[in-house]
This record gives structure tokens, sequence and C-alpha cells, in this order.
């Protein structure tokens, strides 16, 4: 077992979040009520932040407008592994501010006329 998987199964037990199953493509799934992860095997840096994104959305439970929830969930999956003494790789901080700019875009397609919070505007530039 590697030092990712190590840290992913004592934060998982620490919370009290169980593993439903394991992906073989680098994305996540959070069930909240249930308090299960689907998440690919944490066996590296990205891995690890997948599943410190997912293990957040369990901890904050269902956030509205979603991506209010997605931008909480990477970034506390970033200030968690940072805390952890590691480097979030720029792959991964490109991916996330994708991410959100992406729910943030389907939100204003979809009739968002306020943003409210202007820390998650800055966070996709």
């Amino acid at each position: 077992m590697n030092k990712y998987t190590e840290i992913a199964e004592k934060l998982l037990k620490e919370n009290n979040i169980k593993i439903r199953a394991y992906r073989s493509n680098m994305s996540g799934r959070a069930f909240i009520k249930e308090r299960e992860i689907v998440i690919p095997h944490p066996n590296g840096k990205i891995s690890l932040l997948i599943c410190l994104h997912e293990i957040a959305h369990i901890l904050n439970g269902y956030i509205k407008p979603i991506f209010k929830g997605e931008y909480l969930a990477e970034k506390w999956a970033m200030d968690t592994f940072r805390k952890l003494g590691f480097k979030v790789p720029q792959s991964y901080t490109r991916r996330a501010k994708r991410y959100v700019s992406y729910k943030l875009h389907q939100a204003k397609v979809r009739g968002l006329k306020k943003l409210g919070n202007q820390s998650i505007y800055n966070f996709t530039k």
C-alpha cells in the first residue's frame, strides 16, 4: 500500500465514509446520504485529490447552487492536500478550475442571474 492509499483510507475511516466502488477512470461520485463514494484507486496525487473532493461533498452535505458545492469541494480537497504536505499539481488546478467554470456556465445557461460569491468567479480565472 502506498502513501496516497494510506492517507485516503485514514481520512475515510475518520469520517465514517465507505468506498462503494473503484472506477477505472479519473472521476468520482459522492452518495451523501449513504456516506459512500466511488473513486479511482487513490494511488497517486490526482486520484487522491479526486478522493478528497468526494470526501468534501460528504462533509459539506448538499449545497445549492451546484457550482458552489463543486467550488467548495475543490477548495477543501486542495487545501487538505497542501496541509498533508503535498504541492497541488498544476494539471489538477487547471482541471478543477475548468470543472467549476463549466458548472457555473451551466447555471448561467439555466437562468442564474447573480453569482453571489466573487471568490468562485475569481477561482475560475
